[in-house]
């Protein structure tokens, strides 16, 4: 690790800092791609795949998943605290955004594309792959998450800063819905619905490998006239084992990010969920045809584009807080109701365009929900640091970053647990002969749709509670940067008496 020499505290002896440019924005929404991809495939397709596709049971399936998901606990804070104590000429965060390029886009094909067969070592090459490919996306999301903290202080521009990044991340969903149903899962003779053909994913998996490299490298090289204006480490700040358990002990006793952290943790579990069945939903529950899929997965990206895009005037009007509550109760509200609605014969017959249009609206509007929950968490996340700044004189983005991308994978690993597990209780039956809603039995389509719908909503219910006892509105925000500020100040001046 490269050391710079240091007389006083460098996060506080910065430039000043020009006006935020657009391209910079842009460059570090355009980072927000490659998660989005990697977001949109494990959410959407690994479980599907292993399990529908190649077999692997559903409980092993998720059982790989939900095993990773123990290295995330272990190498998101530690990546945190690493980047939070980087020295070099390159900042703190820069060097592992390049870093992280070329392994995420190799491990992510090669998990889509096994070299081996049979139960047990499809069950080893999915833990191996993913805890590889969640290795290398650590290694670059927990610098750019806390990049964009770093970017402004400013709490309405940090709002703005989370809108275009996740307006990135639904994009990049969108791209790979439309590659796969209009250029790999397209209808067969041998395979009706496209994205049962194991022989599809190859292609498709490798164009979005290159396309996962190409965002984070422009992203990096995007943002990095930046660096000389973002906060440093500290001369005395290391990276130890001792000091990431430390660092984390202590944002964990800060009450406003436990509360955060756990309320979040709760309902994106959910969202996992419901997210690992919802191909299994789309294609056997409401027997939609590969078109109509797609229209029905292109809603929520959609739906999320357009939260993104309203939620600064949505966080302009309310708190940060009532914010997230709000967005979070859209998703459950959308949700949760519409099996239940189904199964009253309120919507139209599965298969129709009627029922499209019903799926599709509902998921659009859950988008909007997430996304408003999404860019609170963002933004919230970003105040709680200038919190923990104020209370330990260090910048620490890092550690708090990396528990909220701990928290942002479980949706898939737990949610695939879950939903893998489910599938096992369901007897869902798999293998080629599986081909559409009409090989499923009725009692087990009910089941699942049961499962997909009321019962996330149940699991995601205990969130509300926590993520109301968060505490840092406006007011105390501004008087932390205030001290902030007049702290920077004081020991600017002192630093200038010393010389």
């Amino acid at each position: 690790m490269a050391s710079e020499s240091n007389d006083t505290d460098s996060s506080v002896l910065q430039p000043a800092k020009p006006p935020l440019a657009r391209s910079i924005k842009v460059a570090f929404g355009v980072g927000q791609i490659a998660e989005g991809i990697q977001a949109a495939v494990f959410l959407t397709f690994l479980l599907f795949f292993y399990n529908q596709v190649l077999g692997l049971s559903g409980a092993l399936s998720g059982l790989a998943l939900a095993i990773s998901l123990m290295f995330d606990a272990v190498t998101d804070p530690l990546l945190g605290n690493l980047s939070d104590a980087w020295h070099s000429k390159h900042g703190r965060r820069h060097p592992f955004m390049y870093a992280a390029a070329l392994p995420l886009g190799l491990f992510f094909f090669l998990l889509f594309n096994p070299l081996v067969s049979g139960e047990w070592p499809l069950f080893w090459w999915l833990l191996t792959m993913t805890v590889c490919c969640r290795g290398a996306m650590t290694l670059y999301h927990v610098p750019h998450s806390a990049l964009g903290a770093e970017l402004s202080e400013d709490f309405h521009e940090r709002t703005e800063l989370v809108a275009w990044r996740h307006s990135f991340g639904a994009i990049a969903f969108i791209g790979v819905f439309l590659l796969g149903f209009l250029v790999y899962f397209v209808p067969t003779a041998d395979y009706p619905n496209g994205q049962l053909n194991p022989g599809a994913y190859g292609g498709f998996t490798g164009w979005l490998a290159v396309a996962m490299v190409l965002s984070v490298w422009y992203s990096a090289i995007g943002t990095r006239s930046r660096i000389p204006y973002l906060p440093k480490a500290s001369s005395t700040q290391r990276f130890t084992f001792r000091a990431v358990v430390l660092d984390t002990l202590l944002a964990i006793k800060n009450p406003s990010f436990r509360s955060l952290i756990i309320g979040f943790a709760i309902i994106i579990v959910a969202f996992g969920a419901a997210g690992a069945l919802g191909l299994y939903m789309l294609t056997f529950f409401w027997a939609l045809e590969p078109g109509a899929i797609l229209l029905a997965l292109l809603a929520g990206p959609l739906g999320s584009i357009v939260g993104y895009a309203t939620s600064k005037r949505l966080f302009d009007r309310l708190d940060k807080k009532a914010g997230v509550l709000v967005g979070a109760g859209i998703w459950i509200g959308a949700h949760g109701s519409v099996v239940p609605l189904y199964l009253l014969g309120i919507f139209p017959e599965p298969g129709s365009i009627g029922i499209l249009l019903v799926v599709s609206a509902f998921g659009a509007v859950g988008a909007i929900g997430i996304a408003y929950l999404l860019v609170g968490m963002g933004t919230m996340l970003a105040d709680i640091a200038d919190q923990h700044e104020l209370s330990s004189d260090q910048r620490n983005e890092g550690i708090f970053f990396g528990a909220f991308s701990l928290t942002n994978k479980s949706s898939a690993a737990l949610g695939s647990l879950i939903g893998g597990s489910a599938l096992d209780l369901l007897n869902w039956p798999t293998g080629s002969a599986i081909r559409s809603a009409a090989d499923i039995p009725a009692d087990v389509l009910v089941n699942l749709g049961l499962t997909w719908g009321p019962l996330a909503l149940l699991m995601a219910l205990p969130g509300f509670w926590f993520l109301n006892s968060y505490r840092l509105d406006r007011k105390a925000h501004a008087e932390i940067l205030s001290e902030l500020h007049a702290r920077r100040l004081a020991v600017a001046d002192a630093s200038t008496l010393e010389k």
